[in-house]
């Protein structure tokens, strides 16, 4: 069985070893390397890979920039943001693009390697444990009891885990779009959130959809 190859895009050259270092001794990947956007997208077209792990914060062309180009070109290549960053505003704007999930550069061998088994195994979007409490805790989430899902509504959250827009939602449900926002709108109520990442968070950390954590 062949070794995973991965590639990683940052503009930092001793950020880049770091990871190198990570992915190559203790996870075993096979790695690839990219300084920018650009760089990147150039060397999709020459090598094949099984995953992108991709600065958000990248000078000239940012992570989202290049997210949108790798999601246009290879839909079917996930890519996982990497970032220090864990505001809301980053982290929204790379799952709306389509990041199969956000790391934080300080996460641990182990939550790498789940990150990457979640994104090539089609579990869904994988989301750095501080970054899913983060936020909650910022953006309206809170704990506590919340109300049973009905059947159809966790449907819908399991396929909104998986990275389907509404649209893909409608489709796979034979459902209108408007009715998909119906439901999402009591998803969002009853988990206690206000938008679809705060649901994805929610559903992660509270191991509400299967396969979740």
């Amino acid at each position: 069985m062949s070794a995973i190859r991965v590639m990683l895009v940052d503009d930092h050259e001793m950020v880049r070893q770091g990871l190198r270092l990570l992915l190559e001794s203790v996870l075993h990947y096979e790695v690839v390397e990219a300084s920018s956007g650009p760089h990147a997208l150039a060397l999709l077209t020459e090598t094949t890979v099984d995953a992108v792990l991709l600065d958000a914060r990248m000078p000239e062309h940012d992570g989202i920039w290049t997210l949108q180009r790798i999601r246009a070109e290879r839909p079917e290549l996930p890519v996982l943001m990497l970032s220090t960053y864990d505001t809301a505003d980053y982290v929204e704007g790379a799952l709306d693009n389509g990041a199969a999930g956000y790391l934080l550069k300080d996460a641990s061998s182990q939550q790498v390697g789940e990150a990457v088994a979640t994104a090539l195994e089609g579990r869904g979007v994988y989301l750095h444990p501080q970054v899913a409490q983060r936020l909650l805790g910022r953006r309206g989430g809170s704990p506590g009891h919340t109300i049973p899902l009905s059947t159809r509504e966790q449907e819908i959250l399991e396929l909104l885990v998986g990275g389907r827009s509404t649209e893909d939602i409608g489709l796979a449900l034979h459902l209108a779009t408007a009715t998909v926002k119906s439901h999402l709108t009591s998803i969002f109520r009853k988990l206690r959130v206000t938008n679809r990442t705060q649901a994805v968070a929610k559903a992660l950390q509270d191991g509400l959809v299967r396969g979740g954590r």
